[in-house]
């Protein structure tokens, strides 16, 4: 299920696109109550090849960048709380970019699991497969050797 722009889940969900290649890639996971959001049409307002796709059934509200923009123009907590969110996700983005850049993928599968151990009941092998940067078989792999 494709949902739209600035939304809340209480549920498991995934960011994704399909590029010129074809391949659908998952870049994200989001776990229960977070912000979720292709970033790119959100904020700047503008077609985006990525979408965030529920893994189950959710609870979903929905959030115009206009209204979120005057909520936090109005209350100076609220935006000292999206200040503080943002700069969360900043340091997650940093590790996972360490991460792809210089973890093995046992490393990169190990992680996850630290960081969602329940993610391979909540998402296809083939969507955390992606997310890691590896394939399905070297998933396989890694898991059979636990």
């Amino acid at each position: 299920m494709n949902f739209p722009k600035g939304t809340c889940s209480s549920a498991k969900a995934r960011y994704a696109g399909i590029f010129s290649s074809g391949k659908e890639i998952t870049a994200w996971f989001f776990a229960e109550n977070s912000f979720l959001t292709a970033h790119d049409s959100f904020y700047q307002r503008k077609a985006s090849p990525s979408y965030c796709e529920l893994l189950e059934d959710s609870v979903v509200y929905s959030l115009k960048y206009t209204d979120m923009e005057a909520m936090l123009n109005e209350n100076h907590d609220l935006a000292k709380f999206a200040f503080h969110a943002v700069f969360e996700l900043a340091k997650k983005l940093t590790e996972f970019i360490n991460g792809i850049k210089f973890q093995s993928a046992e490393e990169r599968y190990n992680a996850l699991m630290h960081n969602y151990p329940n993610i391979f009941q909540r998402a296809r092998l083939g969507h955390i497969a992606s997310f890691l940067g590896i394939t399905q078989e070297t998933l396989s792999r890694i898991r059979a050797g636990r």
